[in-house]
């Protein structure tokens, strides 16, 4: 009888063992799963915003400056220097003011000493107006995307004064106008993208 006991006891206890341990690994398994949401989450928390996506500019990336209201540089003693080619329509160029603008044989663009590549009007002689007409389209295509962006990643930096401000990438958005007087950095690589998003005026000088 003693030894019936025993194993009675042995085998009671070898299924209570059993038992704990069936049921143990789902409860076990279930506090990892746990474990690892949480992880998931707290990592996508503590991931930074993905960079927004290229504005296409499509033929106005042709321009380092494109306006149809006009371009002036007024500073006399350190004129405005511009690396690449500018160019307004549908207005004349005499809405470019302050270039000292030397027109070339062709009257397809002129030339300043303030500007490295030419520079275009829309009264210039044909191809350019119709190629002008094509980059207004696509500028005006590329800032209604820009614009339309949301969830900006910064908002009304330097309270609209960003002169020796550094600005990462990403979309920032002012309701103020924004200017500086001589510099402001853009830090990132080749391949990032800056979005300034601005209600009122820029003012460079």
């Amino acid at each position: 009888m003693n030894l019936i006991r025993i194993n009675q006891t042995i085998v009671a206890t070898a299924l209570l063992v059993t038992s704990m341990l069936i049921v143990g690994l789902p409860m076990a398994e279930g506090v990892i799963q746990e474990k690892r949401g949480n992880l998931r989450r707290q990592l996508d928390e503590d991931l930074p915003s993905p960079l927004p996506a290229v504005v296409s500019l499509l033929t106005a990336g042709n321009f380092a400056v494109l306006s149809k209201a006009g371009i002036t540089t007024t500073s006399s003693t350190t004129p405005t220097s511009v690396t690449g080619n500018i160019g307004t329509s549908p207005i004349a160029a005499t809405a470019m003011t302050g270039f000292g603008l030397i027109a070339d044989s062709s009257n397809t663009f002129s030339k300043s000493t303030f500007v490295t590549g030419n520079v275009y009007a829309a009264d210039f002689t044909s191809p350019t107006p119709s190629m002008l007409t094509v980059a207004v389209l696509d500028m005006q295509a590329a800032y209604t995307d820009a614009a339309g962006r949301p969830n900006p990643d910064y908002v009304e930096i330097g309270a609209g004064t960003i002169e020796g401000l550094t600005l990462e990438p990403g979309i920032s958005k002012w309701g103020t106008d924004v200017g500086f007087t001589s510099s402001v950095t853009f830090n990132g690589t080749s391949t990032d993208v800056w979005i300034l998003q601005i209600a009122g005026d820029v003012t460079v000088g």
